[in-house]
């Protein structure tokens, strides 16, 4: 129960972190 809890927000934070990602990516890029 408790580990389905702690996938569900390590999931969460690394889909932020791979948006912050390309994100940056983008911009480089000058992607609009």
């Amino acid at each position: 129960e408790g580990s389905i809890i702690t996938t569900i927000m390590l999931t969460i934070a690394s889909i932020v972190l791979w948006r912050k990602l390309w994100g940056r990516k983008a911009k480089q890029r000058n992607f609009s």
